[in-house]
């Protein structure tokens, strides 16, 4: 008896196949939304590659070069602040000048800082909320000044430069206060930090390179659609978490040993 034939196997369906039979008309607002997709599929892609701008103890800015060449250094510079971001941070140890160390604790987010909840990937968690945590307290001392909080507070901006680069910059604890007046200020004219040119200096009153803002020009309406489309790649890069790949070796494994149990103890009676 003859052998039947092999059955032939069904042509497999690809994507493209479904799609294609699919009928399913398009939006109304095709055309805007695949150029809407486009500039934020664009903007997470370039996420990852952060580059900030240094506040240095001399009180200049050291602003990375746009064609590779040596950094910038600077008194001001003038840019858009896109988005900011309040963020806290605890570190076990002191800094050390050039060390990059992961904080023990940390927390970030567009609220107020005593507002803000430690981050659940933190790797030595202080406290259920920073309002109430002890590293976020200050200190009075026998002389009656006060000390520093242990866990920093500080504002980290997103910044259009003139050259059309996002950039990220960093302001401390000293000038919390004034940018948050510097913010409130502009709202009271009826304007967001991105509808303005800022520029960046730092105080001649300030010990410490405390950075100030200031209203240098109004952003031209023509600019402005530009820096809105940016919105999604500034809230991503001011809301990046700070790295800990690195928190055993430079945190854990600088702690003291535990001290040894005494040896020997009570001899029993023979």
């Amino acid at each position: 008896m003859a052998a039947k034939p092999a059955a032939k196997a069904a042509p497999k369906k690809t994507p493209s196949t479904a799609v294609a039979k699919a009928k399913i008309p398009l939006p109304a607002n095709y055309e805007e939304q695949v150029q809407t997709d486009m500039a934020a599929f664009k903007n997470r892609m370039s996420v990852n590659a952060v580059t900030s701008i240094k506040n240095q103890q001399d009180k200049t800015f050291l602003i990375p070069s746009a064609d590779g060449a040596e950094d910038v250094e600077c008194k001001t510079f003038v840019g858009i602040i896109v988005d900011f971001c309040a963020h806290k941070a605890w570190y076990e140890f002191d800094y050390v000048a050039g060390e990059q160390v992961p904080p023990n604790c940390f927390a970030l987010g567009f609220v107020t800082h005593n507002s803000l909840m430690p981050s659940d990937n933190s790797p030595d968690i202080q406290a259920d909320a920073c309002a109430g945590c002890d590293k976020n307290q200050f200190v009075q001392q026998a002389n009656g000044k006060w000390s520093p909080k242990e866990c920093g507070d500080r504002w980290v901006l997103a910044v259009l430069d003139s050259e059309g680069r996002m950039l990220k910059a960093s302001i401390s604890s000293t000038g919390i206060k004034p940018f948050e007046e510097y913010v409130k200020k502009l709202a009271a004219q009826g304007q967001a930090p991105y509808h303005v040119l800022t520029e960046f200096s730092f105080a001649d009153d300030s010990k410490y390179p405390s950075v100030r803002c200031t209203k240098f020009d109004a952003v031209p309406k023509d600019g402005l659609g530009l820096v809105l489309s940016m919105r999604e790649q500034a809230i991503a890069m001011v809301s990046q978490e700070p790295i800990l790949d690195a928190f055993e070796e430079k945190v854990v494994a600088k702690r003291a040993p535990p001290p040894k149990a005494a040896r020997g103890g009570t001899r029993k009676a023979a």
